[in-house]
């Protein structure tokens, strides 16, 4: 399976939408970071690769802020090592010239990031 992805992951029972945030951030790229405004909500319907599950999520992408640490992928859960890697940073003029895993709401993510990085 190739391309990019963004970080992110679901909310469990009992936790609250920043636990979430806060946990997600450190699995899937090994920061600490605080959530900001909400830059896209979007809904999509997908089939998990390896469980051949079908998926219908809310997709919330926030800023990021206060990110603390290295990019690592030492605190994957079991399941994402056998489809994702490290994280790592794409320089935003960049971005555009990637092959996302999910381009279903990557190029309206991408606007959005674009037109708050050039204020």
């Amino acid at each position: 399976m190739a391309g990019y992805d963004f970080p992110g992951g679901g909310v469990n029972l009992g936790e609250t939408i920043d636990e979430a945030f806060r946990r997600e951030m450190k699995e899937e790229t090994g920061l600490n970071a605080e959530r900001g405004e909400i830059l896209l909500c979007e809904s999509d319907f997908f089939i998990h690769p390896i469980s051949k599950k079908p998926y219908h999520t809310i997709l919330v992408y926030y800023l990021c802020h206060d990110l603390k640490g290295e990019i690592s992928d030492e605190h994957f859960e079991a399941n994402e090592k056998q489809y994702s890697q490290k994280a790592e940073w794409v320089d935003i003029a960049k971005v555009r010239e990637l092959t996302f895993y999910n381009p279903v709401d990557s190029p309206a993510l991408i606007e959005k990031a674009e037109k708050y990085d050039s204020g």
